[in-house]
């Protein structure tokens, strides 16, 4: 649409919303006339839709030329098709408006119009990508890493997010619709990038596996994401890049292949009760990423495919652990099974050479790495050997042996981000790094602790995590 006819609809649309929000409030209710301009604007959006004023104020300015334009932009998405399907496109341009304006509290009618006419006719935006996640911050939005950020969707504030909130269909409980309104997830956002979030199950490419390994890291309770889609940004939810060849691709979302690896069934599962975190802790949150972004960055090809492949047993565990709500939450799994995937994961990490003595060499190297003194190192190995006899009982079907998990699932935490924090700075020497600094303390201060202390400075959660 030419420019000069792009401005004709800004300018109808905005004399429309004008006229509407003039009207006398008499007309719909009995309070008295002197109420303030909020509950004013209140009162009209909750009254005008059981009336036809707006739809009569748009056909008054707009009449043919926004009725085609309307159409044509429904006609882009299946999405918009599905939700709109019984409507007339004068009734869905009202809904759309009465949205935006309920929504856009501190917008001008004209900003309102300017961002609903570049929804119908504008040209085609940029894609963010999004993940559902069941973590929301009280901050509007929380900056990551990679461009990843936390954000809760705040329709009022945020004008990035679609125009209509979630509708249609609810034929998974995994539908965003359900996700965000009614459970009150947050999500992961993004621009879209190449690769984007791949959804087929038998694919390679990793996305997804850093944003929540970082989230699971920070704090000790298990971050879950469930379900990725496309939205134009300020505008709509789109048909899934990837193509929409089914139910789900058409309504413009899909299962990340790589909750493939850490769940049994994707589709199925259940609903977990949604996290808060404060703006204390989202501001810490923002530090923590920071500095495990800029390490994983610096982490040479290989070490990232170890990281991975540890990543995926710490996950997998995650997510099969139910949310407690006495604050003590075990996974769903045998014991043993645990203590195999952490003690597997952590070895990955420190004894990547393989041979013999394994047992010793990670208990001695995590030890090191992670301990705070002699005491603690103390604990940590004999905390390493006790899961390491669990797994072997697990693994040669002996008497099943007692592991206490919190206390493993707390060193193998430890491993991962202090390793990350020493990986980072000597890459596939650490290993040898950590044996000399079992003899020499120049090393253990100079050449391991200064490193993991750098990254933890000002953030506080080394000790225990938040939860």
């Amino acid at each position: 649409m030419a420019g000069g006819e792009t401005k004709k609809l800004i300018n109808g649309v905005a004399r429309a919303l004008d006229s509407f929000l003039a009207l006398p409030v008499e007309t719909f209710t009995p309070e008295p006339y002197h109420i303030g301009p909020k509950k004013r604007r209140r009162t009209l959006l909750r009254e005008v839709p059981k009336t036809p004023f707006l739809q009569e104020l748009i056909e008054r300015e707009l009449g043919e030329k926004l009725r085609v334009a309307a159409g044509r932009a429904l006609d882009e998405t299946a999405y918009d098709l599905a939700y709109w399907a019984r409507q007339s496109e004068t009734q869905s341009i009202e809904r759309g408006l009465l949205e935006l304006l309920e929504k856009s509290t501190g917008a001008t009618t004209r900003q309102i119009a300017e961002r609903y006419v570049g929804y119908l006719v504008g040209p085609a935006l940029p894609l963010d990508e999004y993940l559902s996640v069941d973590i929301v911050p009280e901050l509007a939005k929380v900056q990551l890493f990679d461009e990843w950020e936390l954000i809760h969707l705040d329709y009022a504030s945020d004008a990035k997010l679609p125009i209509h909130e979630w509708h249609g269909l609810a034929v998974a409980w995994r539908n965003p619709g359900r996700l965000h309104a009614d459970e009150g997830y947050g999500a992961l956002r993004r621009p879209r990038r190449d690769p984007a979030i791949p959804t087929n199950p038998s694919g390679t490419t990793r996305v997804v596996v850093w944003p929540i390994l970082a989230l699971n890291l920070f704090v000790s309770y298990p971050i879950k994401v469930q379900v990725t889609y496309f939205v134009e940004p300020g505008r709509r939810v789109v048909p899934h890049p990837s193509g929409p060849d089914d139910v789900l691709g058409r309504m413009g979302w899909r299962i990340p292949h790589e909750l493939h690896r850490w769940e049994h069934d994707p589709l199925g599962g259940r609903v977990e009760r949604v996290r808060v975190l404060n703006a204390y802790d989202s501001s810490k949150l923002e530090r923590f990423a920071a500095r495990f972004g800029s390490r994983l960055t610096a982490l040479e090809f290989k070490l990232r495919d170890r990281l991975i492949r540890a990543a995926d047993h710490y996950l997998f565990i995650n997510y099969n652990t139910k949310r407690a709500a006495s604050g003590i939450e075990l996974p769903d799994i045998h014991p043993s099974e645990v203590a195999f995937r952490w003690t597997v994961a952590i070895e990955g990490l420190l004894a990547s050479e393989g041979g013999t003595d394994l047992t010793r060499k990670v208990a001695q190297r995590a030890a090191v790495l992670v301990g705070r003194d002699d005491a603690d190192r103390l604990h940590v190995e004999r905390i390493v050997r006790e899961a390491y006899r669990a797994r072997s009982a697990y693994a040669h079907g002996g008497s099943e042996k007692e592991a206490d998990l919190l206390a493993i699932k707390d060193v193998v935490r430890r491993v991962f981000l202090s390793w990350l924090a020493v990986a980072a700075e000597h890459g596939r020497a650490a290993e040898r790094v950590l044996d000399d600094a079992l003899l020499s303390q120049h090393v253990l201060e100079d050449r391991v602790q200064r490193f993991v202390r750098d990254f933890w400075e000002d953030i506080d959660t080394q000790e225990a995590p938040l939860t």
